[in-house]
């Protein structure tokens, strides 16, 4: 599988990818479930990205600066694409 750049991107598109996260918050929904929203970034740009249900451990495991590989659905929300992540995790 050749490497998926963030301008590349495209609606309904699955992905699975390194990305350098450019910034993380940890939020939470209308119902009080947590979830992680974060900037991927490459040479070509940024994508917001999301993973629903996700709890502290997770989020601390990983810092601004790091490289992460994600898999997940690219979407497209309010004219703009984001990521919906099913798997997150920080590469060594």
């Amino acid at each position: 599988m050749s490497r998926r750049f963030v301008r590349q991107l495209a609606d309904g598109e699955n992905l699975e990818e390194v990305y350098l996260v450019a910034e993380k918050q940890l939020r939470a929904n209308r119902n009080g479930n947590l979830y992680i929203q974060l900037d991927l970034r490459d040479r070509t740009g940024t994508i917001n990205a999301r993973l629903w249900n996700a709890g502290e451990p997770l989020f601390r495991s990983f810092d601004p600066g790091d490289f992460v590989r994600v898999r997940g659905k690219v979407q497209l929300f309010q004219g703009t694409l984001q990521v919906i992540l099913s798997h997150l995790e920080r590469v060594e």
